[in-house]
């Protein structure tokens, strides 16, 4: 399986009303991007998850649909 289809199988499913589950779906891609970090080959790749990882966390932070979710 690939990171991505990792990715997208670990991003948990938003609310039906769509309020809440963002910051799940966040949190839950932030952690395969960690993950994905620590087992990369290379230095190159792991700095390519560790920065989406950053822009993960970012989101969590600054979204309104995950208020109260810091990281």
């Amino acid at each position: 399986m690939s990171a991505a289809m990792k990715m997208i199988s670990a991003t948990p499913l938003p609310h039906q009303d769509g309020s809440a589950g963002e910051g799940d779906a966040y949190r839950a891609n932030l952690e395969v991007c960690r993950r994905m970090a620590r087992g990369a080959p290379n230095e190159q790749q792991k700095r390519a998850w560790l920065d989406m990882a950053e822009s993960w966390r970012l989101l969590i932070i600054t979204d309104p649909r995950s208020a109260g979710e810091g990281v």
